[in-house]
């Protein structure tokens, strides 16, 4: 739904001395700004002490289940208040929000549904409902049935329906969540040309493989307070340490037994395919075992992480919460 910023530019900051974090600057095109924000539900806080600072472009926000991902969004748009802090957007009282139940009558046209939504959004513009729909590349389904149409294209009315009131920044929960890889594809594509067009769009995922080389920043919540800020590669630098990283080599013959004479553990691999897994320390030591192969003559004709630099963050989160 779209929120109408309830809460937007309304909560007064809290006049005591913060406990943690520091506000971060705010840019001069900030489109949303949260100061040493507290908020939960009833007694019990979800965010604590949550500073952040927004301008155009396409956000990523990431973090374990029960990190405070979707409580961050339902505070941005108004539904819930800040106890302490304060959250200000540039956007006011519009404020696009997709959750991640799509609230979609099945028996409805698509048409239908975003009317429905556009008078409750006390609009009922029909022009703007057939320019959301253009958009989303569903104007040609408008008069189907919600129940007829594939996850991603629900997902993809969903951005729509958070387009009705053409606000400035869109908060998108879990988007990609059940959506095959080729409408991933597509989704990803309009919200990178969201961003491009001047709004500012967030988007929660647990689908983080697709995003790697789109996100130019990323968000990562942890226990319900922002741990870093950043692109994947410095995020990953920063939270990893000393953490191993799991390599893959393919090669010729002898890359099994050369890897192990330079005192490495396979932990994986293809024996018939001469394909290697191990662990490194690091990106520098797997570019050191490379030579090394290299030198002793065994060929390699491909090299990298086994995974990539977002879903190892995700699951050195994971592992830190686990712990």
């Amino acid at each position: 739904m779209t929120a109408q910023g309830e809460g937007a530019d309304r909560a007064e900051p809290d006049t005591g001395s913060p406990t943690a974090g520091t506000v971060p600057t705010p840019a001069v095109e900030s489109m949303v700004v949260l100061d040493h924000v507290v908020c939960g539900y009833g007694s019990t806080a979800v965010l604590h002490d949550v500073s952040l600072s927004l301008g155009s472009g396409f956000h990523v926000l990431i973090g374990p289940n029960g990190s405070g991902k979707t409580t961050l969004f339902r505070c941005v748009a108004g539904i819930l208040l800040p106890s302490k802090g304060s959250v200000t957007t540039r956007a006011g009282r519009n404020i696009g929000y997709a959750m991640h139940r799509s609230a979609f009558s099945s028996k409805m046209t698509l048409m239908d549904n975003l009317r429905y939504w556009s008078i409750l959004f006390g609009s009922g513009d029909q022009t703007r409902i057939v320019e959301s729909l253009r958009f989303v590349d569903l104007e040609d389904r408008a008069h189907q049935k919600v129940g007829q149409l594939s996850r991603g294209l629900v997902q993809r009315l969903a951005v729509a329906r958070a387009l009705l009131t053409d606000a400035e920044v869109l908060l998108l929960d879990e988007p990609l969540s059940g959506v095959d890889p080729s409408a991933v594809e597509k989704l990803l594509v309009l919200f990178q040309k969201l961003g491009d067009s001047g709004k500012c769009v967030v988007v929660s995922t647990h689908e983080l493989a697709e995003l790697n080389e789109m996100s130019g920043d990323v968000i990562v919540l942890q226990n319900g307070t922002i741990v870093g800020q950043g692109t994947p590669g410095e995020l990953l630098a920063k939270t990893a340490g000393d953490h191993p990283i799991r390599w893959r080599i393919a090669g010729g013959a002898g890359l099994r037994e050369a890897i192990q004479a330079l005192g490495l553990t396979l932990t994986g691999g293809s024996v018939a395919d001469n394909v290697a897994e191990f662990y490194v320390k690091d990106d520098a030591q797997a570019g050191e075992v490379n030579r090394e192969l290299t030198d002793q003559g065994v060929s390699v004709r491909s090299s990298s992480a086994v995974v990539d630099d977002l879903t190892r963050l995700y699951r050195l989160l994971e592992d830190k919460k686990a712990s």
